[in-house]
């Protein structure tokens, strides 16, 4: 397998939940990727030099999932927190912060996760290793479970070269990506009338897709789409320039 040169990240909308809080919201996820779509065959829990697999048919998968955060998470807790005997009913200001890894005969995608904090959370790539360009159909389906299911404030698949990373965060509030998503409640008013882009709207917000066939086959030409249309909401939206 090789290295992708593409990327998931998705901000939450900000609530301390528990852990078992937190479980149950990416069960939802992790069932409809795997067992809904069938884009993911097995699905580990990323323990500091270990993977754990995890079996989301098993009935108590849910709890399984809480008991592996809350494993992962106790000499923080104990730490930090001061707590000696935490159980997955626990919560915290700040969250809790794992990785969970999603495989496939032909793909690897390795997720961190923070969630169940009063701010920052998020799901950010580690890694996303394919034998083959997966398809707009296959990001897409990856992408929508996380909206889905859980409250997503933005999310985007967009190129991961630290040179459009750089440009955007230098220049923009938010990256723009070959699928991004912005929920009713974004901070920015993202137009709707962009040029050369396609609206998807959903109950909770809208997807704008720069394109529906593979990304990687033009990435440069896709890349460079981006960065100008970028430049166009800015031109548009001051609020949206750093």
């Amino acid at each position: 397998m090789t290295h992708s040169n593409l990327g998931f990240f998705l901000e939450l909308k900000n609530e301390e939940q528990s852990i078992l809080q937190i479980a149950e919201d990416l069960c939802h996820c992790i069932r409809e990727i795997t067992l809904a779509k069938s884009v993911f065959n097995e699905v580990r829990f990323l323990q500091k030099k270990d993977e754990i697999s995890l079996d989301f048919t098993d009935e108590n998968f849910v709890k399984i999932l809480a008991d592996n955060i809350l494993s992962y998470s106790l000499k923080d807790i104990k730490q930090f927190d001061k707590i000696e005997s935490a159980d997955i009913n626990y919560s915290r200001p700040f969250g809790f912060d794992f990785a969970l890894i999603f495989r496939s005969k032909n793909s690897a995608l390795c997720l961190n996760f923070v969630l169940g904090g009063n701010s920052g959370n998020r799901i950010g790539l580690i890694s996303n290793k394919s034998k083959t360009n997966e398809s707009y159909d296959w990001y897409s389906t990856v992408l929508k479970s996380f909206v889905n299911n859980l409250d997503v404030d933005y999310g985007v698949v967009r190129p991961n070269d630290m040179e459009y990373l750089d440009i955007c965060y230098d220049n923009y509030q938010y990256s723009l990506g070959w699928i991004t998503y912005f929920s009713n409640d974004y901070k920015i008013d993202i137009p709707t009338t962009l040029n050369d882009i396609e609206y998807e709207s959903v109950d909770n917000g809208k997807y704008l897709i720069s394109t529906k066939d593979n990304f990687g086959n033009n990435f440069e030409e896709n890349r460079e789409k981006l960065l100008n249309l970028m430049k166009e909401i800015a031109e548009r939206v001051p609020e949206y320039s750093k």
